[in-house]
């Protein structure tokens, strides 16, 4: 069954790497349950929205791609 998330496909250095692979287990920890990658940029993402970006309500969202 297909999906509607977009894939995106990251290269890094290997410091980032090395970043992934300690906070994977760091950030499970943390919250208790199994984090994959894509949980941890998920993640990322959102505390970077929360940092840099004005609240949800006051955001323009982009139009769909179709």
């Amino acid at each position: 069954m297909p999906s509607d998330r977009k894939q995106l496909n990251v290269r890094v250095d290997p410091d980032v790497e090395d970043l992934v692979e300690q906070l994977i287990p760091a950030v499970t920890a943390a919250l208790g349950v199994k984090v994959s990658q894509s949980d941890l940029f998920r993640l990322g993402m959102k505390e970077l929205a929360a940092k840099y970006l004005p609240p949800a309500g006051d955001r323009k969202r982009r139009p769909a791609r179709g």
